[in-house]
């Protein structure tokens, strides 16, 4: 199941990432400056975000991007 729209862009607007790279469509941006710089390579479990927010309801969802903004804090 995958999220709502509006659910999408408010995960990625959480988690500073663009909808193409939270659905696994493109790679997330380089990172750095000059020459020789390599991407950012995520933690694994970063991966494993958005497949589990697919899994779960609306109501869910919205718990763990409120939990999410709180983390940031």
């Amino acid at each position: 199941m995958l999220p709502s729209v509006p659910t999408l862009v408010r995960l990625c607007e959480t988690l500073k990432v663009s909808p193409e790279v939270m659905l696994g469509a493109a790679e997330p941006p380089v990172k750095g400056r000059g020459r020789g710089t390599r991407r950012e390579e995520a933690p694994p479990s970063v991966h494993l975000l958005p497949g589990l927010a697919r899994k779960l309801d609306e109501e869910q969802r919205q718990v763990l991007i409120l939990m999410a903004k709180v983390l940031l804090r």
